[in-house]
Order: C-alpha cells, then sequence, then structure tokens
C-alpha cells in the first residue's frame, strides 16, 4: 500500500524498495529505526524504516490500529493545518504479508536545522540558550493550546531553527 502527496511518487517508491542497498545515505544510529536521505529532483527527503513489529504488532497493526508510517504521515498533516512546524509529509508505504504487518516506511522532507532540543539541554552555554528556552516554552504552549498533546517528548523530536538574530523556529519530527 502506498500513499502519496507529491509527484515524484515513482521515484519514492524506488526507494523504499531499495532502502536496504547502497542506495542514500544512513541519517542518525539507527538505534530504533533507520532514517536515509535521499536526493529528489535537487529536494532531500527522508525516509523512515520503522522497527519490524513482533508477531502481536504485525497482527494489530493490520486488522486493529494504524501503522506507525500511517500515523506518522497524519500526524504531520494534522500539524501542518494546525499551523504547527514539521517536516512535510510525502508518503507513506506499508508493506503486508499473510501474517499481517511486514514493514513500513514513512517519507518527509528532510530540514537542514542548527540544533535539536538534545543539544540545548546537553550544552547549557550554548548561544542564546535562555531565549531559545522561552521560545520553546512558547512553541510547546501553543501545541496545547491547539490541542496537540506533546507525547513523545524526547529532546532529539524538537528541531530548532535561527530564522533571525534572536528569533528561532521550532519543528516537532514524527
Amino acid at each position: 500500500m502506498f500513499s502519496q502527496t507529491v509527484q515524484n511518487s515513482k521515484e519514492i517508491l524506488r526507494f523504499i524498495k531499495e532502502f536496504n542497498s547502497d542506495l542514500g545515505t544512513v541519517f542518525g544510529n539507527g538505534d530504533r529505526n533507520v532514517i536515509k536521505l535521499f536526493d529528489l529532483d535537487g529536494q532531500t527527503i527522508n525516509i523512515k524504516s520503522f522497527k519490524l513489529p513482533n508477531i502481536v504488532n504485525k497482527v494489530a497493526y493490520r486488522y486493529f490500529r494504524k501503522s506507525k508510517a500511517k500515523r506518522s504521515f497524519e500526524y504531520a498533516t494534522i500539524l501542518l493545518e494546525n499551523g504547527i512546524g514539521t517536516p512535510q509529509p510525502l508518503a507513506y508505504f506499508e508493506n503486508y504479508n499473510s501474517f499481517g504487518l511486514r514493514d513500513s516506511y514513512y517519507a518527509s522532507e528532510h530540514l537542514e536545522t542548527e540544533l535539536t532540543f538534545r543539544e540545548l539541554v546537553e550544552v547549557p552555554d550554548y548561544p542564546d540558550h535562555e531565549n531559545i528556552l522561552r521560545q520553546f516554552t512558547k512553541f510547546t504552549f501553543n501545541l496545547h493550546e491547539k490541542g496537540i498533546e506533546f507525547l513523545d517528548h524526547s529532546p532529539g523530536n524538537t528541531l530548532i531553527k535561527k530564522i533571525s538574530e534572536n528569533e528561532y523556529n521550532f519543528f516537532w519530527l514524527i
């Protein structure tokens, strides 16, 4: 199953089918999921391959709940509809076999940013630290005001991009 919002769906599908090859560049440490970067007509996109589900989750994702890839795509769309920064969702792919969900992938634009919230927390003397923290607090408050629960508030899930001397944009990774 493949859902898309982009014209380059055939190329994205090729990246997914060849995900385990040398195509693309691994991004991050890949502890739980593997993320690879690909060039799509001059734009960098990333594709996340979710950890293979255990047998119970294989069945659950087939019959009872949406896959992580589909939820990522839908949640990113909801965030953008609510004016919350997140990488533009491009597509998701679900691969099923007779037991249930075999594997799944989520494709989105790749954002180049200065830091994540993790670096901000781990480097207390980071330049403009207090200002960034205050703006992060406003970002988090804005999420709550719009009824969006920040359930996965791990420090690596918030990207921070400097847009002017004293102003930052925040992007929530799904």
